[in-house]
């Protein structure tokens, strides 16, 4: 059994490692590319004051309520949490 279970682990290292070689080196580039959200005003502000790249929060007239889409989908940042 333990000739069995030996390769599974030792694979089981080399990809974990991998993985965290590779988060390692690209990490950063991935942080800076990524939008950012939050259904809290107080968070927002000091984002777009920095410069960071934020989901613009668009008005609807109908329903004056703020949408923003994330992955795809409406989300109203002022009701759902």
């Amino acid at each position: 059994m333990l000739t069995i279970l030996f390769p599974v682990v030792t694979n089981f290292k080399r990809i974990a490692s991998n993985f965290t070689k590779s988060k390692r080196y690209y990490g950063s580039c991935w942080n800076e590319s990524q939008r950012r959200v939050a259904n809290d005003a107080n968070l927002m502000e000091p984002w777009k004051k920095e410069n960071f790249d934020v989901h613009p929060v668009h008005e609807t007239e109908s329903l004056g309520a703020n949408e923003t889409r994330v992955l795809g989908l409406s989300w109203n940042t002022h009701e759902h949490y």
